[in-house]
């Protein structure tokens, strides 16, 4: 953005005003680039030098693959004897002569088929051509050029020539501009390679012109007629020839190996002459008759009519089973002769119990698939002739990942271009109970996408738009087609990036679906944190979105977590048609290092510790001295054969050189062998070169290989165990296995380098892999870290989650999938019958109410449950438990039972079910939405006396604590470790209730909110059973095994479960931490500010505001004297080395954004007195109107959105004459507003109602959520239903029906 001549007068009048004081960087830049002339010629003039090559490289290489292939295809004898072959069929079959027929026709070729055999004109064709020219070739590998051409749109290019044409003209205007202000030499360069480039335009333009007049010629060679020639588009000519060179391949192999396996007969059959004598003979007259001339018409005949000679042969086949079912029932009735009735009777109920079997088996597998052609044909009506195929090459190109386990193939596969088409499809599949596998680019590493059942194969590959980008935001929107690199390539220009990178190029709706992750997931997550959105087509062809109809806030606590339940589903709940995810800034500057240790336990050492010093580390990558070896014979490398860390810091140009001398001490210190690190790109590339290659380097040492890789994930500290394990069983089977991992997350993968022909050497490898993945469960890890589960790991996830955790899956897989279509036999093992609810939900509501004799009764069963003194009905007590801290009206429950134990409280689940009565968990009642409000009585379940902290791991970053421990206990418990957990909402709460409200705070813009700081949940279900969320012993850092049932719980509000411990990730403890002020001319200046301290990488922790009144009110409240404006409160957290430096660039960014003056300290003492007012902002609040109360409205809105809506805030609070001073989490666009009423005059109260309605409303408006933390509960079920639709509300009930079907945890709260 260039700087306006306003702008410029302003920063020399203050230069002038102070000369003694030296500009800083960004008004300096400002200066420098103002002062540039023609500044904007240049710029363009670089670009098109810059893009030039690349764009006529583009053009040309299309033409030149056009043109050599029509000569390719003139020239070759294989098409001439496939043409020749098929028209002699056709006029065979047709009883004419023609001279020729339209091309298009091959595309049929592979449809027709014969009567008798049931074989395709194609097969035949190829198997006379095979017999009588064995010369020829497979045709699709002579046909590279034709095939590459069928991918181009050549429209696309002829646009790119003109655009290219123009923009050279451009260039020249842009070289008039500048060439006063240019040095002679300088000018004569230009004007030299821009007349270059205007002779390779013209060259091209003659080029394109030649080419496509030769193609419309070779139409004509072919005999297209002139009228049909104008009309052939070059790309679907190239993809019909492309296409069915592809299926002529494949029928070709297959004819090819019949016949290898009919010679193979013979020659056994010459061993024993005696008994083979009439079938040599018979094989001799047909070898003599190879010789003789060839008559087309003659050898179809011969081909089609092979079966009626044959006709002895199959009665005497038809005989033998014959006299075999005869013999079968003589011994049966032989069986049957001695026995008495009631025997008699059973063999008879037996036998008819089979015969429906069958009947049932045929009638469904008729109902499913009349016929593959009928299924192809009324999907070609939904998305159009082009786009379904039941071509046998598609399909074999359908049916297999880049696994090991054997492919199976569709019915049909169908390429689809919108939502639409996607719900569409799945509505007539649904109908049909056709089962249906999405695909995206086939790069899965678990058989995910194979049709085990057949059905329709869904390519989502041609759903490719980028559909938006919000750099101000943060975030984009794009269709589940787009790969990341394409994303990349897309967002270039905004500075920002979507560093996940599970290695392959995936599609990004592959990658939701499988929770991928890959080597920068230890900055910046998984998917799974970085999915806000998703667009999904449920089984029934419904059209969901999983954060709201509209939604793109950084964070959200609106109803259950239908995103999070979606990302690594693997396409067995939904199809995910489009994603909104998360970008990142992209870093200033990059450091990567290369750093062999003398053993494992070292390098695993020194990833702590690296972790713990707080470095912004983006990856750690461990290689073992095996695959170091490898790497260096293939990419001519002389690195240390030793167990080597590959790392990479991202942060500012200041502090890069700083980080990589910390990181070497650190690694110094636990025996590195050397470290070498740079920030020079070309360099990086050279260090992580070994790493890059890694696969193709464990390849090499096997040629003709295939490689499997593992996934398991464990916690940090187990890794050298784990290792070594894997170490001693390789040795054991004798397999090649090579070791690489994302160590900072636990991650490893032990790449196998197998023979894929070798049956005996695959099966060591399953071997090899289940006891792998059961080590890492004994290790309290995971079985697949980011490979998902697909068909390999199924039995291996019943060990992880047990009986109880898998059903839990199978109850949400009923409820989506009640058919079980989508993508069937993938997860979860086959789904037996599963409860379903008889009674409907209004019957219910009515047998709660005589649930139980007196609340006597209920006391006294109860204390025999969790102990006398564990139980109360006094009033006092119950009337404490009525409410939280919210405006809603309290509703007291009949009894309170405090619960010490996760059996305790199973059993009173038991006991509530039993007799139908409800329950409502309670921790600290700090919450703001009347989420612990007994609307219906029951029994409230006290978890406060449940406070233990259950187990501390440093070196692992983790704590497993009962749900009634509060934030500040843990803190004060981990205290000595160097670690913290930073999650913080205000109260001090309970960490089970934060799980259950899915709470955040000040500090979630760094560390995120619960739903990224949850890693495992014990939870007890409607029904008293006890699940583990991540594996009954899972503390892995990151997991893709089954549905994601940790974050279907974090934010439920007790309706789904009662949470009662949970294991949490731990963050070290920063080194340095530093605390600014900086109020702004207003409150536009302050989000510009955000989003340019955000887009500069800095560390920030906190990005707090406070308007004017707000302010005002902490001055008067603290005794303060702050500006009265808009004020940004920040919090960066860092080393000591470099927090200075941050905090003078957060200064000079925020002045370029008219801040007003910024205070910055690392001192503790001074820090505390400058967010004193933060601190202080509720009771600052309440102060200004005593014996009021104050309520906090919660919504959440994209950042550039926040002025808009906090101006529209403002009006409503004049419109309805409210007192509400504002506070806001603006690094996340969650702002608060705090209304002052009288909580004891109704018309307050009703104008609370209207104004929190109006401004969420507004909220949806502009894309964001009605709560960002604070939860549905009572207040905003109604806005809910706004938020989501009818279809998404919808989908939570079913999941709320499946795992409550008496309702009676916490009743209506959420839905």
């Amino acid at each position: 953005m260039l700087p306006t001549e306003e702008e410029k007068n302003r920063i020399i009048e203050a230069q002038m005003a102070n000369s003694d004081i030296p500009l800083g960087n960004a008004e300096y830049f400002l200066l420098t680039i103002g002062a540039v002339v023609e500044l904007e010629a240049r710029l363009k003039l670089w670009l098109f030098k810059l893009d030039f090559d690349n764009i006529e490289l583009e053009i040309a290489e299309p033409l030149m693959d056009l043109k050599n292939g029509m000569r390719n295809l003139k020239e070759n004898i294989t098409f001439r004897r496939i043409l020749e072959v098929l028209l002699a069929v056709g006029n065979f079959l047709n009883g004419a002569e023609s001279i020729g027929f339209q091309l298009d026709y091959l595309s049929k070729v592979p449809e027709v088929k014969d009567t008798i055999q049931k074989h395709s004109l194609l097969f035949h064709v190829c198997n006379i051509v095979v017999e009588k020219y064995p010369d020829t070739s497979d045709f699709y590998s002579e046909l590279g050029e034709i095939t590459r051409c069928s991918k181009i749109d050549f429209d696309e290019i002829e646009l790119k020539l003109a655009k290219l044409e123009n923009d050279c003209r451009g260039a020249f205007e842009h070289l008039k501009a500048i060439s006063k202000h240019e040095t002679l030499q300088v000018k004569t360069k230009l004007a030299e390679f821009l007349t270059d480039c205007a002779e390779r335009v013209c060259l091209l333009k003659i080029i394109q012109t030649r080419v496509l007049n030769r193609f419309r010629r070779f139409l004509l060679w072919l005999g297209y007629p002139l009228g049909i020639i104008q009309e052939t588009k070059i790309t679907q000519f190239c993809k019909i020839l492309s296409e069915f060179a592809l299926e002529y391949r494949t029928t070709r192999e297959r004819i090819t190996t019949q016949k290898q396996k009919k010679q193979n007969r013979v020659n056994n059959l010459q061993k024993s002459p005696a008994s083979a004598s009439p079938t040599l003979n018979t094989l001799q007259s047909m070898k003599s008759n190879e010789n003789e001339g060839f008559d087309t018409s003659d050898e179809l005949l011969d081909t089609l009519v092979k079966n009626a000679t044959l006709t002895s042969s199959k009665d005497a086949i038809k005989q033998r089973r014959i006299a075999r079912y005869a013999q079968r029932q003589s011994l049966r009735r032989t069986l049957q002769i001695n026995l008495n009735e009631e025997e008699q009777a059973q063999v008879d109920a037996s036998m008819s119990i089979k015969q429906s079997q069958k009947v049932f088996s045929l009638c469904k597998l008729i109902r499913r698939c009349a016929s593959t052609k009928a299924l192809a044909t009324d999907l070609k009506h939904i998305v159009g002739t082009d786009n379904a195929t039941s071509s046998t090459a598609v399909r074999e190109q359908h049916n297999h990942d880049e696994s090991y386990h054997a492919g199976r193939s569709p019915d049909v596969v169908v390429y689809t271009r919108t939502t639409h088409e996607v719900s569409q499809v799945v509505k007539y599949c649904a109908a049909k109970r056709i089962p249906i596998i999405p695909f995206g680019t086939g790069t899965g590493l678990e058989g995910g996408v194979t049709a085990i059942e057949g059905g329709v194969c869904l390519d989502l590959s041609r759903m490719n738009k980028v559909l938006q980008v919000n750099p101000e935001d943060f975030d984009c929107t794009v269709q589940a087609g787009v790969t990341r690199n394409a994303l990349n390539s897309y967002i270039r220009d905004t500075g920002l990036q979507f560093p996940i990178d599970p290695g392959a190029d995936a599609s990004l709706g592959g990658m939701c679906a499988t929770s991928a992750s890959g080597t920068m997931a230890v900055r910046y997550g998984t998917m799974r944190e970085n999915v806000m959105n998703l667009e999904v087509v449920l089984a029934d062809g419904t059209i969901i979105k999983t954060a709201g109809l509209k939604g793109r806030s950084r964070k959200t606590s609106a109803g259950y977590n239908l995103t999070n339940l979606f990302v690594g589903q693997e396409g067995t709940l939904g199809i995910i048609t489009e994603a909104t995810l998360k970008l990142h800034a992209t870093p200033e500057a990059v450091l990567s290092a290369v750093a062999p240790f003398k053993d494992f336990q070292g390098a695993v050492n020194a990833t702590v510790a690296i972790m713990q010093s707080g470095l912004p580390v983006a990856r750690i990558e461990f290689l073992d001295e095996k695959m170091v070896d490898a790497c260096n014979r293939f990419s001519k490398l002389d690195l240390d054969v030793a167990p080597t860390l590959f790392l990479e810091f991202h942060g500012s140009k200041n502090n890069i050189e700083a980080q990589g001398k910390t990181a070497e001490e650190t690694c110094k210190s636990f025996e590195c062998l050397e470290f070498i690190f740079t920030t020079d790109i070309d360099r990086r590339n050279d260090l992580w070169k070994a790493r890059h290659n890694v696969w193709y380097a464990a390849h090499a040492l096997r040629p003709g290989s295939k490689c499997y890789s593992t996934d398991v994930c464990v916690p940090i500290s187990s890794l050298p165990g784990i290792i070594a394990f894997s170490r001693d069983e390789l040795r054991r089977l004798q397999l090649l296995g090579l070791i690489l991992g994302h160590v900072g997350d636990g991650n490893f993968h032990v790449v196998l380098v197998i023979d894929p022909k070798d049956l005996e050497e695959i099966k060591r490898v399953h071997e090899f892999s289940i006891i792998l993945a059961r080590e890492a469960l004994r290790m309290n890890g995971t079985i697949t870290g980011e490979h998902g589960i697909g068909l390999g790991k199924k039995q291996l996830l019943i060990d992880e989650f047990g009986l109880e955790g898998i059903n839990t899956m199978k109850f949400i897989k009923k409820a989506l999938d009640p058919l079980n279509i989508l993508n069937p036999g993938k997860i979860t093992i086959k789904m037996n019958i599963i409860r379903t609810r008889t009674t409907p939900i209004s019957n219910i509501f009515r047998q709660l109410t005589p649930r139980y004799a007196s609340s006597q009764t209920l006391v006294a069963d109860l204390k025999q449950i969790v102990g006398n003194d564990n139980v109360s009905n006094t009033a006092a007590v119950l009337e404490q438990h009525s409410h939280d801290e919210s405006y809603h009206a309290g509703h007291a429950p009949d009894v309170v039972a405090f619960a010490q134990s996760t059996d305790h409280v199973s059993r009173v689940v038991k006991y509530c079910a039993a007799k139908r009565i409800p329950i409502i968990p309670f921790g600290t009642g700090t919450g703001l939405e009347g989420g612990v409000t007994a609307r219906q009585g029951g029994v409230t379940l006290n978890l406060s006396r449940m406070n233990k902290v259950l187990q501390v791991n440093p070196e692992d970053f983790d704590c497993t604590v009962q749900a009634g421990v509060t934030r500040n206990a843990l803190n004060s418990y981990i205290r000595d470790t160097g670690l913290q957990f930073p999650i913080d909402p205000g109260a001090d709460a309970s960490l089970g209730g934060m799980c259950a409200t899915s709470a955040s705070g000040t500090m979630a813009v760094r560390y995120g909110t619960m739903r990224e700081n949850v890693m495992n949940l014990e939870v007890v279900l409607a029904d008293g059973t006890i699940i583990k969320t991540a594996g009954l012993k899972g503390r892995s850092r990151k997991t893709s095994a089954g549905y994601n049932l940790t974050n279907l719980f974090v934010g439920q509000e007790g309706t789904l479960g009662i949470i009662t411990e949970a294991t949490l990730k731990l963050h070290a403890t920063p080194e340095a931490v530093l605390s600014a002020v900086a109020p702004f001319k207003d409150f536009q200046g302050a989000v510009n500010a955000t989003v340019a301290i955000m887009q500069s990488g800095l560390p920030v922790a906190r990005i707090e505001f406070l308007d004017e009144k707000m302010v005002d009110a902490c001055n008067r409240f603290s005794k303060l004297d702050l500006d009265v404006a808009p004020t940004l409160f920040l919090e960066f957290h860092g080393s000591k080395s470099n927090i200075e430096t941050q905090g003078q660039i957060a200064e000079e960014t925020c002045k370029s954004y008219e801040c007003l003056k910024f205070n910055f300290a690392t001192d503790p003492e001074k820090r505390s007195e400058l967010w004193k007012a933060r601190h202080s902002a509720w009771y600052a609040a309440q102060a200004l109107k005593p014996g009021s109360k104050g309520y906090s409205t919660d919504v959440c809105v994209p950042i550039s959105a926040l002025p808009g809506i906090v101006t529209f805030a403002k009006d409503e609070l004049k419109r309805l004459s409210l007192l509400g001073p504002i506070v806001g989490h603006v690094g996340d666009g969650n702002f608060h507003v705090f209304v002052i009423v009288d909580p004891k005059n109704p018309k307050d109260m009703e104008l609370v109602h209207e104004y929190s309605v109006a401004l969420a409303r507004e909220a949806l408006r502009v894309n964001g959520t009605v709560t960002g933390e604070h939860g549905i509960g009572l207040g905003k079920k109604k806005l809910l239903v706004e938020e989501f639709g009818p279809s998404g509300i919808n989908t939570m009930k079913a999941i709320k029906q499946a795992l409550d079907p008496l309702n009676i945890l916490n009743p209506g709260k959420v839905l």
